[in-house]
């Protein structure tokens, strides 16, 4: 990385007082996975937003998708599987001990 990127990078990320903020990342239902910076001064405490705003559809389907996700990762992680590879639009399951198609009928 370039010397005057990594000023830039820096800059960006300074507070309005002078020292670092800290991008986190929001899961609430109105700002899903939308990143924020926040200072790292506690006395500071101020916030702003790193991402620009998210579009009313992403907003409505991002917190559905997530748990979608969740629940599938618990299933796969209860049945013993241990990656999932998704190759020409079929999901491929990695799992240990026991046979695939047994593990298929509990997931699904």
């Amino acid at each position: 990385m370039s010397h005057s990127s990594e000023n830039l990078n820096t800059r960006s990320r300074l507070c309005d007082c002078g020292h670092l903020g800290t991008v986190k990342t929001s899961w609430t239902n109105d700002n899903p996975g939308r990143r924020f910076l926040i200072c790292e001064r506690i006395e500071c405490g101020k916030f702003k937003w790193w991402d620009p705003p998210m579009c009313s559809r992403s907003k409505a389907i991002t917190p559905g998708l997530l748990r979608r996700l969740n629940r599938h990762e618990m299933r796969w992680q209860s049945v013993g599987v241990y990656g999932v590879q998704i190759r020409d639009e079929s999901v491929v399951f990695m799992c240990v001990g026991t046979n695939i198609e047994q593990k298929n009928t509990t997931l699904f």
